[in-house]
């Protein structure tokens, strides 16, 4: 593996690293200071980003897309969401669900979340790349069905 090779590596255990820590500082938060601190994550991010300490994309992108989604519900405006990561979904939509309740958050931002995320799945379900693979995975399921 070249230098180039190892800095894409690196950047992307950094990604993962990167949610992996922002979900366990959300979900270790009182319900209250989630906003603030999902606010103030964005902006290091985003400071980050126009720094060049990070690259946009991947996690980055998916933890920025869910705290403007928070910022924006919190002042009761509808916002549309760019496709996120399926297996990230499920957390934010339990956090989220956690601060309607707790009424940090507009009811209908939970639906909100819903659609946009349903929006998402389908996107992802569709595409070229999915369909490829999906289609790939049946004709090797067809062959090996054949030699049983």
């Amino acid at each position: 593996m070249g230098w180039a090779g190892f800095w894409l590596h690196a950047l992307a255990q950094m990604n993962s690293f990167l949610f992996d820590s922002f979900s366990e500082m959300i979900e270790e938060l009182p319900v209250k200071a989630v906003l603030l601190a999902a606010d103030a994550q964005r902006r290091m991010l985003e400071d980050d980003i126009a720094n060049k300490r990070l690259q946009p994309g991947g996690d980055v992108h998916s933890i920025l897309t869910f705290c403007d989604f928070l910022a924006v519900t919190s002042c009761g405006e509808e916002v549309s969401c760019p496709p996120l990561p399926v297996e990230h979904c499920a957390f934010y939509r339990k956090i989220i669900q956690k601060l309607v309740e707790a009424g940090e958050l507009p009811y209908d931002a939970q639906e909100q979340f819903d659609l946009c995320f349903s929006e998402a799945l389908f996107r992802a379900l569709t595409s070229p790349a999915y369909l490829e693979a999906h289609a790939k995975t049946a004709r090797f399921q067809e062959q090996t069905l054949f030699y049983y």
